[in-house]
């Protein structure tokens, strides 16, 4: 995967609720303007602006195109490198992102990370796709 700083935007919207969790469209532009989207269910904290990611409802596509990536799995970065045990977590805000969807390998996928567990500053990783 290759390593490129994140952008500022972040939109998290609210679609519908649902008896686990609520339903929410997740779109996140990089620097370079590469547009990630998709759909997921989870759990709103209680302080109003931590999402606890339950699935993805939806393949993450980048700038509307669905990499179709075999047997790609969808967990925490922080969970997937380090065994930290945390959920992939969104926020309304975009202040805190921590999501790797992708291959077994790590070698094809997305990978969002504003908690500097991976990196001092916040990452976006894009892989060959």
């Amino acid at each position: 995967m290759k390593q490129i700083f994140l952008a500022g935007l972040v939109s998290l919207s609210l679609v519908s609720a649902a008896q686990a969790g609520m339903v929410y469209n997740a779109t996140y532009t990089n620097l370079s303007g590469g547009v990630i989207e998709f759909t997921l269910d989870g759990d709103l904290q209680p302080d109003g602006d931590t999402v606890l990611v339950n699935s993805l409802l939806t393949n993450p596509t980048y700038n509307g195109v669905d990499p179709m990536i075999p047997m790609a799995s969808f967990d925490s970065a922080s969970n997937r490198f380090f065994g930290s045990g945390v959920p992939a977590t969104l926020s309304l805000s975009g202040t805190t992102i921590d999501f790797i969807w992708s291959d077994p390998v790590v070698s094809d996928g997305f990978l969002i990370d504003t908690t500097g567990q991976i990196a001092p500053d916040p990452v976006f990783a894009a892989g060959n796709s």
